[in-house]
């Protein structure tokens, strides 16, 4: 009979895998403190036992969100990720992000959506602007959305 693992990677796999390296030690948060195992000559090391209990915590969480048929968001930006992303995000019928990452997306969404609902108000000036004659456009259409229409 085999045996069912308890973690879906184990330490030494993650130390195979390089995850142990982390950022520059001048370059740290003071919050990752618990998840620091040491430093090597300018280089954190990473406390893998730590990943494996975090990797375990979201394997939970992310079994009971599927579960209540709940929505979950794949990010990889990495160029090694981004297969791999698209690939299991699409297995499995969910939302990913394999390019660029937009700082704020989640934190900052009620800014962002104004910001997009604006900008479709501009596209719609721009549009209605080119078949106006340019005689109506010069003097009936604020020099600053001017600007921000040719700027588009």
């Amino acid at each position: 009979m085999s045996r069912v693992p308890t973690s879906p990677v184990s330490v030494q796999e993650l130390i195979d895998a390089g995850v142990h390296f982390g950022h520059r030690a001048s370059m740290w948060n003071p919050k990752m403190r618990p998840y620091v195992y040491g430093r090597r000559k300018l280089i954190h090391i990473i406390d893998v036992r730590e990943t494996v209990r975090g990797i375990l915590r979201a394997k939970k969480y992310l079994r009971q969100v599927a579960s209540q048929d709940g929505l979950i968001l794949f990010v990889g930006t990495k160029r090694q990720a981004t297969e791999t992303i698209k690939l299991e995000a699409g297995r499995c019928g969910m939302p990913y992000v394999a390019e660029r990452w937009l700082g704020g997306t989640l934190t900052n969404f009620k800014t962002i959506r104004s910001r997009l609902g604006r900008l479709k108000e501009l596209e719609i000036v721009r549009t209605v602007m080119y078949y106006l004659p340019e005689k109506y456009c010069q003097y009936h259409t604020p020099i600053g959305i001017q600007n921000k229409i040719l700027s588009i």
